[in-house]
């Protein structure tokens, strides 16, 4: 389920911030990897007390980072998948040439079924 349709008010405040803790105290060791990528990426998320909320840019720069330390089809998908992102930044257009990235990346057709109603979804909002 996209974070951006989950409920968010069962998530555990305090976990939430010993997690953050952790990810701040890794992030000062100097030694970034894609573990330590992907943790800062869904803190980011986690910080935020809605799905509207999370720091875009941050996590589009988080992104951009792990796919140049950890480059992969996943890493490219979800990179890609970045449209939502885009499309929260309001830059419409470039979310949908990221969705179509994404719908030739995957080779799952569940996942190629959900992003092309994602970008059917931001073509009829633009």
């Amino acid at each position: 389920m996209p974070l951006e349709e989950q409920n968010r008010s069962p998530w555990n405040r305090d976990q939430i911030q010993e997690g953050l803790g952790l990810v701040e105290r890794a992030s000062r060791l100097g030694r970034i990897g894609p573990y330590q990528l992907q943790t800062a990426i869904t803190a980011v998320h986690a910080e935020a007390q809605t799905a509207g909320q999370p720091d875009w840019k941050e996590i589009a720069a988080l992104y951009g980072k792990l796919a140049r330390v950890h480059p992969s089809v996943i890493v490219a998908l979800n990179h890609a998948a970045g449209a939502a992102i885009l499309s929260h930044l309001g830059r419409s257009q470039q979310g949908a040439e990221a969705y179509r990235r994404a719908i030739g990346l995957t080779g799952n057709a569940v996942e190629r079924r959900y992003l092309r109603w994602r970008l059917t979804a931001l073509e009829t909002i633009s």
